[in-house]
C-alpha cells in the first residue's frame, strides 16, 4: 500500500531554548516515533531511512536535536547528561500536550497509560 506522507518543520518550544524537528505523518498513522539526536539529526541520512521506512509503515516520526547548530559546537554539551535527559523529558512532555488528530495519536493507550514524567 502506498501512503502518502505529510511532512513539516516545526519549532518545539522548551523552557531554555527552541529546537528545530521534522514530523512526518502518514495520513492513517497508528502511532508515533520520536528520534532524539545529540546534534544534526535533520541531516542525518540514516535516520531520515529509518523515519521514511517506519512511515510507509504507518508509523508518524518525529526528529529532533538535542542541541542548537550553537551548542553543538561545544564538546561538553554534547556530553552533559542532565542537560541532554532534560530536553528528552521535555520534548516528550511538549509531544504529549499536542492535541490528538485522527491521523496520529500522541498518547498511549487507556489500558496501558504511560508512567508520569518527573
Amino acid at each position: 500500500m502506498v501512503r502518502h506522507v505529510f511532512e513539516r518543520l516545526l519549532d518545539v518550544r522548551l523552557t531554555d531554548v527552541t529546537l528545530p524537528a521534522t514530523l512526518a505523518e502518514p495520513g492513517d498513522a497508528r502511532g508515533l516515533v520520536v528520534f532524539a539526536h545529540g546534534a544534526g539529526v535533520l541531516h542525518r541520512t540514516g535516520n531520515r531511512q529509518v523515519a521514511a521506512a517506519l512511515n510507509r509503515a504507518g508509523f508518524a516520526t518525529l526528529l529532533y536535536d538535542l542541541l542548537t547548530s550553537v551548542e553543538e559546537l561545544s564538546y561538553e554539551l554534547r556530553f552533559d547528561i542532565a542537560l541532554l535527559s532534560r530536553r528528552v523529558a521535555e520534548v516528550t512532555r511538549w509531544v504529549r500536550a499536542q492535541p490528538t488528530s485522527p491521523r496520529c495519536r500522541s498518547d498511549t493507550s487507556p489500558a496501558a497509560p504511560a508512567p508520569p514524567l518527573r
